[in-house]
């Protein structure tokens, strides 16, 4: 009898860990600046403690990095922007218009009504080059 392969549950503890951390970052960041957000605080907001962070990112700088390349991907796979499918399609639109609508941010919580790509994906719709 053949034995399934499982996913290993510790991984995926961790990558929910890493999600979670990312996310309350990049809330954080938006609403007080990263100046003025502390590790301590993204730790409070992402229920883990801050030496979790630490052991993880190693530092502000390096999660802050992370909060940018997901936030611009869309997602936390091990691609190299230039790589992905929707950067090659944005760098062969013929206009600029077309280039901003392919290249706005990928992630779902990043779109709609109430954020500042939102109005520019609107008015890159209706421009006519």
């Amino acid at each position: 009898m053949d034995k399934v392969k499982r996913p290993d549950k510790r991984a995926e503890r961790s990558r929910r860990t890493r999600e979670k951390v990312v996310e309350a970052a990049r809330e954080l960041f938006v609403a007080q600046g990263y100046g003025a957000t502390s590790l301590q605080e993204v730790a409070d907001r992402a229920g883990v403690a801050v030496q979790t962070i630490y052991f993880v990112f190693r530092n502000k700088r390096t999660l802050f990095k992370e909060v940018v390349d997901t936030s611009i991907a869309g997602d936390t796979e091990p691609v190299a922007t230039m790589d992905r499918e929707w950067f090659r399609a944005a760098c062969a639109e013929p206009t600029a218009a077309g280039q901003i609508a392919r290249a706005r941010p990928r992630h779902p919580r990043d779109l709609g009504p109430g954020r500042p790509d939102h109005a520019a994906d609107r008015d890159c719709r209706g421009h006519r080059p």
